[in-house]
Parts: structure tokens; C-alpha cells; sequence
């Protein structure tokens, strides 16, 4: 996978933006972007997802975690095994995601398994699209709106769409299957 700072950085140059134009086109801190173009933090897939809109390129373009043009889909997929799921890692952060509909391209909805390590905290987001969580493993503590939520194996949860929302783990780590109506890593 690309260094997603570096490629920030190239695409942000061959537009000759300056870190504020990309800051005012993407709604984030110029300051903020400078870290990551350096390596020095990460993006969330939703701040991701709103530089890519900036620069106009796609988020699975960006992360180089599309097909191969050897594996494009002729015909919709209706099966997709283990072995050719995506796993995006953002940058350098400590949490992964596992795309299970990347190659099922006529589903309506995104569906993945977020893996967010022991001690993580998720970055403040929102998002157009309703997303629903279940906890496949660990403990997980959302905070959506004013709310703190503490869920555990088996509980479940749904944000509608832009409502700010964070979560974070303990001491163990975290799997969650989470559906969006958003499509984040088309």
C-alpha cells in the first residue's frame, strides 16, 4: 500500500495547491494535513474520504487497494472469498479494515470488519450515509453526540447520518462489522 501522505503530498503539488487551498477544500486543518503529508498523524477513512474529494481521486485510486486490472468484475460477483478481501491500513494508524463488499459492486450498502488494536481511539467523525456497528469481539466506547455508550460482544449500534461520533477500546482489542449506506472505498 502507497505511503497515503506521500501520494497526498504528489497529487496536492501537480494541482500547485498550497496546504491551505487542499485545508479549505477538504475541511481540514492545514496544520493537521501537513502532519500527515510528513507521516507524522493519520487520517481517518472519512477525513481520507473528503481529501480524495478534494483532489478528486477515489479512495480505493488513492490507497491502491482496487483490483488489478487482471480482476476486474465483467459480471456482478455474488461470492467473494476470504482470500481476496481487501485490508485497508491507512497510513502508519493501528487500526485496519476489512472490506467485504469491495468486490461485490452491486451492493447498496459497505459493509466491513473494523479491527482497532488495544488502547485505540478513532478520530471524531461523520458522515452522510446511516451506519450500523455490531461487536464482534472486545469492548467498544462510542460516543455519539453527547452520549457515551459502552458496548460489548454482541451489542449493536446505529448512527444516523451526520451524527458525530467517536469510539475508542480499553485494554483489549476490538472487531467490528459495520454497515454503512455510505460507500467509503469505492
Amino acid at each position: 500500500m502507497p505511503d497515503v501522505g506521500r501520494k497526498i503530498r504528489e497529487l496536492r503539488r501537480a494541482k500547485e495547491w498550497t496546504l491551505d487551498e487542499l485545508s479549505s477544500r477538504s475541511g481540514l486543518s492545514a496544520g493537521f494535513l501537513s502532519q500527515v503529508e510528513r507521516g507524522l498523524s493519520s487520517l481517518s477513512i472519512v477525513s481520507l474520504e473528503r481529501v480524495c474529494n478534494a483532489l478528486g481521486v477515489s479512495l480505493s485510486g488513492l490507497l491502491g487497494a482496487g483490483p488489478s486490472t487482471s480482476e476486474s468484475v465483467s459480471e456482478p460477483c455474488k461470492v467473494v472469498a476470504a482470500s481476496r478481501q481487501w485490508i485497508v491500513r491507512i497510513s502508519e494508524s493501528a487500526a485496519s479494515y476489512r472490506h467485504l463488499t469491495a468486490r461485490l459492486p452491486l451492493c447498496p450498502f459497505e459493509v466491513l470488519i473494523n479491527e482497532f488494536p488495544a488502547k485505540y481511539h478513532h478520530p471524531q467523525a461523520q458522515h452522510r450515509g446511516e451506519e450500523f456497528g455490531y461487536v464482534l469481539e472486545g469492548t467498544l466506547s462510542l460516543v455519539a453526540g453527547e452520549e457515551t455508550h459502552h458496548l460489548d460482544a454482541g451489542d449493536c449500534y446505529f448512527l444516523g447520518p451526520m451524527e458525530s461520533h467517536t469510539y475508542s477500546t480499553g485494554g483489549e482489542p476490538a472487531r467490528v462489522l459495520v454497515i454503512s449506506t455510505e460507500k467509503f472505498l469505492e
